[in-house]
């Protein structure tokens, strides 16, 4: 069931309000579901503006409210922080931490669906790019073993990965070279295209043990470069040293 939280803006100008505005919008069908309303459920406030911060700390304790703040460096005392940029995989990372009371998140949105249980929120959402279901499957399992939740979509082609990609910010990507239509390479040049992109971990994977197609991977845009079948304890230490970098630049 998903739940819709309200989320009140103190400090921020028009431009930062519409980048949020944006971010919240992205969350649109997932657990959590976000809006720019009152009363609210969490303050985000930005912690460049004393004013802002005294505001938002007030009305804290008023309604015991839950605050995050938006700084270049953590404030002291609070235990929910973003950094800037508003990059909308990292606002939402911190959103979904927030514990708020089930009391105020037991609201469903409009139309949305009461039955079943609430899962849990995801710390990263991870795609998976192979025409191979084996391997799409190879690689749910192996991601299955990460100490941290991951939520992981999946594409068959070039096409619906560029697609899903457009649609969905990811923190991680794992693509497969040979595919019908648009290949690996040409998929990860167009991802690294988007401004979002720039600093995304991109795993390519491939059959091919080439040192050439390895040099033409980094070239593309990819972090990493493994070969098929996938082995293990290499993947294993791979992404745990992924997920340890993830962790490091979302506070």
């Amino acid at each position: 069931m998903s739940i819709t939280l309200s989320i009140s803006l103190i400090g921020f100008g028009q431009k930062d309000q519409e980048r949020l505005q944006k971010v919240f919008d992205y969350s649109t069908g997932r657990d959590r579901i976000y809006r720019a309303d009152e009363p609210a459920d969490i303050i985000l406030v930005n912690g460049e503006d004393e004013a802002a911060v005294a505001e938002a700390a007030q009305l804290a304790e008023e309604r015991q409210t839950p605050v995050v703040t938006i700084s270049r460096r953590p404030p002291e005392g609070v235990g929910y922080h973003i950094a800037p940029p508003l990059i909308t995989s990292r606002v939402l990372r911190v959103l979904d931490r927030v514990t708020v009371e089930p009391a105020e998140a037991a609201r469903a949105p409009a139309g949305g669906d009461s039955s079943g249980t609430e899962s849990e929120a995801f710390r990263y959402r991870a795609l998976v790019v192979d025409d191979s279901l084996a391997m799409r499957e190879a690689l749910k399992l192996e991601l299955s073993e990460l100490p941290v939740a991951l939520g992981i979509d999946f594409a068959e082609d070039g096409e619906k990965a560029l697609e899903l990609v457009e649609k969905t910010e990811y923190d991680l990507i794992f693509l497969d070279i040979v595919m019908p239509g648009i290949d690996g390479y040409e998929v990860c040049k167009t991802i690294r295209k988007d401004p979002r992109y720039k600093k995304t971990p991109i795993v390519m994977l491939s059959g091919k043990t080439s040192p050439l197609d390895e040099v033409k991977g980094i070239i593309a845009g990819c972090n990493t470069y493994l070969t098929k079948p996938i082995a293990h304890e290499e993947f294993q230490e791979v992404i745990r040293r992924v997920v340890k970098w993830l962790d490091s630049v979302v506070r």
